[in-house]
């Protein structure tokens, strides 16, 4: 296990790392904390993940090593497996986001967490890591699913180190951005991805941009209206995650929600919640996060069971899929 003072900036992918530990020291610049967490600038350090031998018996101030993991020396000058380094500080510890199984810090956990394979959190109910074969939707099958299939550990400039490109604005909205984030604070993880804190704008209205990074594994389940994997002769075939307003009949049913599940906006309007969104404009869109819980969470699929009553939580507040549905859909009697 890594010391908790270094092991906190350990990179949350940490398995596509550079192959000279030293080498990447010309890489790293000091910069401000927003949110590429503490994998970026001088809150990065080689040491945490790499080792330049698999030999040490004592870090670099004379105290006892850290652990090196069995079955090296590994890849990438890796100290151990790269899920088992990301586990060391972001499974069971309180210093970093726990984002394996249950929650054992007081962060909000706005992707949810990742499966253990036990109940609660049995493999279908989000991703697991070492998984090996096809993704739901998707064409080409993962070697092995890692914390570097979706992030990047050395830090970038993408919401959150996605690997692909999610912009977002921080402090001060900028609609052509595809995140905003309101406030941020470097080490309150209990704050910083807060619902309440994120929300989602929509630069361009026939794409969504978490939809984007979303299709790079699950590529049938996106696109827009024009796609044929989406829509065919004039039908829905997939529920869209793009280019799909939410107007008519199913606003009315949205917009009096006291609590709603994430949207896109163009124009920087989520309403308020806790309280029904009378004036919501027919531009609002539904994406992936709308749905999902991007790591996974207690419900089939990562599913979030929104009522719309009470505030949501991880899971949602609600017991099924009828209520989530019920976000936006009405149902005869």
């Amino acid at each position: 296990m890594l010391r908790p003072g270094l092991a906190r900036r350990i990179a949350v992918a940490g398995a596509v790392a550079g192959p000279l530990a030293m080498m990447m020291m010309v890489v790293f610049h000091p910069s401000p904390a927003k949110g590429g967490e503490y994998h970026k600038g001088t809150q990065l350090i080689c040491s945490d993940c790499h080792t330049m031998h698999f030999s040490m018996q004592h870090d670099y101030s004379g105290g006892a090593a850290p652990t090196l993991g069995s079955g090296g020396p590994f890849g990438k000058l890796l100290k151990d497996s790269s899920t088992n380094i990301c586990k060391s500080c972001h499974d069971g510890q309180t210093f970093a986001p726990d984002v394996i199984g249950a929650n054992t810090g007081s962060h909000v956990r706005s992707a949810g967490a990742l499966t253990t394979g036990a109940s609660p959190y049995e493999d279908y109910k989000g991703h697991t890591m070492g998984y090996t074969g096809t993704a739901p939707g998707g064409t080409t099958a993962v070697t092995s699913f890692s914390c570097a299939n979706c992030h990047q550990p050395h830090g970038n400039t993408s919401y959150r180190n996605l690997n692909t490109a999610v912009t977002y604005a921080l402090g001060t909205n900028d609609t052509t951005k595809d995140v905003f984030v309101r406030g941020w604070t470097l080490g309150s993880v209990s704050t910083n991805y807060a619902d309440s804190n994120v929300d989602f704008n929509e630069p361009t209205s026939t794409a969504s941009a978490m939809g984007t990074f979303c299709k790079s594994c699950h590529t049938n389940f996106h696109g827009a209206s024009t796609d044929t994997n989406m829509k065919s002769s004039g039908s829905w075939i997939r529920h869209p995650t793009a280019d799909a307003n939410i107007t008519s009949t199913l606003l009315t049913q949205f917009q009096n929600k006291l609590y709603r599940v994430k949207v896109m906006s163009p124009t920087g309007q989520w309403g308020t919640q806790g309280t029904a969104w009378t004036t919501a404009p027919s531009d609002t869109t539904p994406t992936c996060q709308s749905c999902h819980r991007a790591h996974g969470n207690k419900n089939p699929f990562g599913l979030v069971f929104a009522s719309g009553t009470a505030a949501i939580n991880e899971e949602g507040d609600g017991t099924g899929m009828r209520t989530l549905c019920g976000q936006c859909h009405t149902q005869g009697n």
